[in-house]
C-alpha cells in the first residue's frame, strides 16, 4: 500500500446515506416478489451499487493487475478510456457511476482536453500494480508505479464524486475538478483524505451492530441502508434472503439480527470465493433494467441473461445504458432541430407567398400607370397648380371631385404633402405616385420592385429546397439512430497490420501496404518454408504465403499471385492484368550491388523466378458472421467464396475508395440471406482497409483463368 495519510472523518450517517444512496423504484408491496407486472415500477440502474464494485474487483485485480498504461482518452466531461498493454484492452471510468473492463468501440476525441494530457504526462506507460475497493464504499484505487514514481487513482463513484490522482506522499496532484467542502478540499497539493463513511461496512459487521438497527420510525431496508454502506437495493435483497418482512420491527431482537447477519455472511461468502454467476435483469420489453453478480431472490420470476463474468454482464449492462441514454439525448436534440426546421421552413414558404404577391401587385401598379399615363400626367399637374395658387392639401382633395380630369375608373384618394406623393385610385388599385416625379419613372419603379421581388423569390425557393434537403436528412438520421446499434471492439490480431486472406487451401496470405510494412513482413516475418510473390511491375507489394510445414498448392499459388497484382500500381494505373512470379525466401536479399543503395521496402531478388502470366487485377470484398459480428475480407475471389455467400467483386476503375465502400455497403445490404443484426453493422469506413490503393468499379464475380509458366 502506499504511504497516504488517509484519514477517515465521520459525519451524521443519515445525510450521507442520503447522498450516496443508490436509485432505486422501491419494490417493497408488491405480490408476488420479481412478477413480471413489476418490471414498469423499476427505474433502471444507472450506478454501480458497493456490492457491484466487490464483485468487480475480483475479476479486475486477476486481469489488469501487471499491465502497462499505452494511452489514456477522455471522451467527455465525466468519462475517460484507459488503453492498456499487453493484449490490449480497455478500462473505461465514468466518474460518479462505473468503472469496468468494455470491449465495445467508443468514440475518442481527436484534441485531448487538458486534464486527460496530464494524465497521459504522469501514467503513460506506468505499471498497475494493483486495484482494490475502500472499505465497502463505492470507492475504487488503483495503485500505478512508473520511474520510481508511485500513484494513486482515486475513483469516487457516488454522487457529485471526483477523480484524483495522488501522489506517494499522499498529496494530490491532479483531479477531475477542485471543490471545496465542509470535510475536505480538492485541491492541487492538499493532502487526499476520503469522502466520509457513508456507513458501517456490513462484511464486517458483528450479529450485535444489527442488533443497534432503529426501526421505530421507518422499515428495516431504511435501516439497514442508513447505517451501512448498502443502497436500498441491496438492503432489501438482505430481507428477502432472511424470510423477514420490510417492516418496523421496534427494537431489533437477537432472532432478527441473526438472520440478517447470516444473510451477509452468504453473500459474503460467495464474494470471497469468487463464487458468481453474473446475470442481467430485464423488463417485459426485454430492456435492461439491472446487472448483479449473483441471482437476486427479489428479481425471481424476472427475465434474465447469464455471462460468464460479472465484468461482461457491467460492459453489456452499461454500455446498453449509455447507448439509450444517448439516443434518448439524439431524440431530444433531434425533436429540437426538427421544430426549428419546421418553423424555418414556414417562415420561408410565408416570405415566398409574400413575394409572389409583391410581384403581382407592383407589375399590375406599373401597367396601370402605362394604360393611363394621359389621365395621371393631367391630374399631378392640376395639384401642383393648385397648390402654388396657395390653395391647402385638403382644400385641393375636395375640390378634385369636381375636376373633369377625374374619371369612374380614375381619381384621387388622398394627398400626402409632407412626404410628397399623392395616392392615385386606378381601376380599384391605390397607387402611389410622387408629386415631382413623371408618370413613366413611376411605372419604371413598380417594374423595377417587382423585378427585385423576382429575384428575391428565385433565392427563397432554393433556400426552401435547402431546407426540405435539412429535414429529411434529419428524417434518415433519426431512423439510423433507431435502428443503432452497439459494436463490439474487434480483437487485433499479429498479421491486421498487413492486407491478408485465408487461400482456399486454408494458408494464410499476406500483403504489404506500403514500404515500411514491406519490410517488416520480409524481415521479421517470413520464415524458410513459406514461399514469396511479387509483381512483374514497379510499385508492387512483397506477398507471402505462410506454409507452416503445409504443402502450397496449385490454387493458392494462383490467389497469391492474383493478390501480388491487385495489390501494385497495375491497379492504380487501371491495367486489367499484369504478370507475378513466385520465389523461395533465401533469394530475397537486402544486400545491393557495390555502389548501390536500396531504399526502404526494397530487396534484391537472385536466382530464378517462376512466373505466373496474364493475372487479371480483381478482387472479391465480403463479410463472415464471426460470433454475431462481422468480420470483412478481402481477396481473390476463388478464396473469399470459400469463407462466405455475402460479396461483391471490383476491378480497376474510377470511384473512390470511400465511394466504392458505400457501393459495396449498398450491394451486401440487398443480400436477402444476410441477417439484418449484420446488416446494421455494416460500416464503408471498414472496408476502405481492405481496398486497393486506387479507383475502383463493381463487377460481375465470375471466375477467370489465370496461366502459369
Amino acid at each position: 500500500m502506499l504511504p497516504l495519510n488517509l484519514k477517515r472523518k465521520h459525519r451524521s450517517a443519515v445525510r450521507i446515506a442520503r447522498a450516496h444512496r443508490d436509485q432505486y423504484t422501491t419494490l417493497d408491496g408488491l405480490t408476488p416478489w420479481g412478477a413480471e407486472a413489476a418490471t414498469s415500477m423499476v427505474e433502471p440502474k444507472n450506478t454501480l451499487s458497493s456490492i457491484d464494485i466487490s464483485a468487480l474487483i475480483l475479476e479486475l485485480a486477476s486481469s489488469i493487475t501487471g499491465k502497462h498504461v499505452d494511452n489514456v482518452y477522455q471522451l467527455g466531461d465525466k468519462t475517460l478510456l484507459f488503453k492498456l498493454r499487453p493484449d490490449p484492452s480497455y478500462l473505461v471510468i465514468e466518474v460518479g457511476r462505473r468503472v469496468h473492463a468494455t470491449q465495445y468501440e467508443m468514440p475518442v476525441p481527436r484534441t485531448p482536453p487538458q486534464f486527460c494530457m496530464a494524465l497521459r504526462k504522469r501514467l503513460r506507460n506506468a505499471k498497475v500494480t494493483s486495484i482494490y475497493q475502500h472499505e465497502f464504499e463505492r470507492i475504487v484505487l488503483v495503485e500505478f508505479e512508473h520511474r520510481g514514481e508511485r500513484y494513486l487513482l482515486v475513483i469516487e463513484l457516488f454522487p457529485r464524486g471526483n477523480l484524483i490522482l495522488v501522489d506517494g506522499q499522499g498529496e494530490i496532484n491532479l483531479a477531475l475538478w477542485r471543490a471545496q467542502m465542509r470535510d475536505r478540499t480538492i485541491r492541487k497539493g492538499e493532502v487526499y483524505t476520503h469522502a466520509p463513511s457513508s456507513g458501517q461496512n456490513p462484511l464486517t459487521a458483528a450479529p450485535e451492530d444489527f442488533r443497534r438497527l432503529d426501526t421505530k420510525n421507518s422499515n428495516l431496508s431504511k435501516a439497514l441502508a442508513v447505517a451501512f454502506s448498502v443502497g436500498g437495493l441491496f438492503a432489501r435483497e438482505v430481507i428477502r434472503r432472511s424470510g423477514l418482512e420490510d417492516a418496523d420491527y421496534g427494537q431489533i431482537d437477537e432472532e432478527v439480527a441473526a438472520k440478517v447477519y447470516q444473510s451477509i455472511q452468504e453473500i459474503k461468502a460467495k464474494l470471497s470465493a469468487a463464487s458468481l454467476a453474473p446475470e442481467t435483469v430485464l423488463d417485459s420489453e426485454g430492456s435492461f433494467i439491472d446487472v448483479t453478480p449473483f441471482p437476486f431472490k427479489m428479481y425471481e420470476g424476472f427475465r434474465k441473461k447469464t455471462y460468464t463474468s460479472f465484468n461482461q454482464a457491467v460492459d453489456e449492462y452499461f454500455a446498453n445504458f449509455s447507448d439509450r441514454r444517448d439516443e434518448q439525448t439524439k431524440q431530444g436534440i433531434s425533436s429540437k432541430e426538427r421544430m426549428r426546421i419546421q418553423r424555418m421552413l414556414e417562415a420561408q414558404e410565408k416570405q415566398a407567398e409574400d413575394l409572389r404577391i409583391a410581384i403581382e401587385v407592383n407589375q399590375r401598379k406599373g401597367q396601370l400607370i402605362l394604360s393611363h399615363i394621359l389621365e395621371m400626367s393631367a391630374l399631378v399637374r392640376r395639384i401642383i397648380v393648385e397648390k402654388q395658387n396657395g390653395e391647402d392639401w385638403d382644400d385641393i382633395l375636395i375640390k378634385s371631385k369636381s375636376w373633369e380630369e377625374i374619371s369612374p375608373r380614375f381619381g384621387l384618394s388622398s394627398i400626402n404633402g409632407r412626404e410628397g406623393y399623392a395616392t392615385l385610385l386606378v381601376e380599384d388599385t391605390e397607387i402611389n405616385v410622387g408629386l415631382n416625379k413623371k408618370p413613366h419613372d413611376e411605372a419604371r419603379r413598380y417594374f423595377d420592385l417587382a423585378k427585385d421581388a423576382r429575384q428575391k423569390l428565385t433565392g427563397d425557393m432554393k433556400a426552401i429546397e435547402r431546407t426540405k434537403a435539412v429535414s429529411d436528412d434529419v428524417r434518415l438520421d433519426d431512423k439510423k439512430d433507431v435502428s443503432h446499434k452497439l459494436r463490439s471492439r474487434r480483437i487485433k490480431r499479429w498479421y491486421d497490420k498487413f492486407f491478408h486472406f485465408e487461400s482456399s487451401e486454408g494458408l494464410l496470405v499476406l500483403i504489404g501496404r506500403d514500404s515500411s510494412s514491406n519490410e517488416v513482413l520480409i524481415k521479421r516475418y517470413t520464415s524458410q518454408s513459406d514461399m514469396v510473390f511479387h509483381a512483374e511491375i514497379h510499385g508492387a507489394p512483397f506477398v507471402v504465403v505462410k506454409a507452416n510445414g503445409n504443402e502450397i498448392g496449385e490454387a493458392t499459388i494462383r490467389e497469391a499471385a492474383q493478390a501480388a497484382v491487385s495489390y501494385s500500381s497495375a491497379w492504380r494505373s487501371g491495367l486489367s492484368s499484369a504478370d507475378a512470379y513466385y520465389i523461395r525466401p533465401d533469394q530475397v536479399t537486402k544486400e545491393a550491388p557495390s555502389g548501390q543503395y536500396l531504399t526502404k521496402g526494397a530487396f534484391m531478388i537472385s536466382g530464378n523466378r517462376n512466373y505466373v502470366k496474364g493475372v487479371e487485377a480483381r478482387l472479391a470484398v465480403g463479410i463472415r458472421d464471426v460470433d454475431g459480428s462481422v468480420e470483412i475480407v478481402g481477396g481473390p475471389l476463388s478464396a473469399i467464396t470459400n469463407q462466405t455467400e455475402w460479396f461483391v467483386c471490383i476491378m480497376p476503375g474510377d470511384m473512390q475508395p470511400m465511394e466504392t465502400a458505400k457501393r459495396i455497403v449498398e450491394e451486401l445490404s440487398r443480400f436477402p440471406s444476410l441477417p439484418p443484426s449484420l446488416v446494421e453493422a455494416l460500416d464503408a469506413q471498414d472496408f476502405v482497409r481492405v481496398l486497393p490503393r486506387g479507383g475502383c468499379v463493381l463487377t460481375s464475380c465470375q471466375k477467370t483463368q489465370i496461366r502459369s509458366k
